[in-house]
């Protein structure tokens, strides 16, 4: 496995959900940025808080103020970094880019 030797990816663009890398494409404006991401973020800080209280009623120890964050954040910033942000980019690609 160590033979083929490592290949990191290094994004220097930190715009690399609205700009494929290598694509030399011109990024859309930070203000639509911006609205795209605050419409995928801020559904998801107001419903998945609601959706971990059986959980955390459930296991008490998880619920403390830090521990409960940290956990809520995990269920917010995984989903949207992997399967939402990618997905809503790519549905409003002609916007962005109009």
């Amino acid at each position: 496995m160590l033979d083929g030797g490592d290949s990191p990816q290094v994004h220097e663009d930190p715009e690399f959900w609205f700009t494929p890398p290598g694509t030399g494409a011109v990024p859309p404006p930070r203000w639509k940025q911006a609205v795209l991401t605050y419409l995928v973020i801020c559904p998801m800080t107001l419903v998945v808080p609601h959706l971990l209280v059986p959980l955390f009623e459930r296991f008490p120890q998880l619920a403390g103020p830090v521990r409960g964050t940290l956990i809520g954040n995990l269920f917010v910033i995984l989903p949207v970094v992997f399967y939402i942000m990618p997905w809503v980019t790519r549905r409003c690609a002609h916007w962005l880019r109009g």
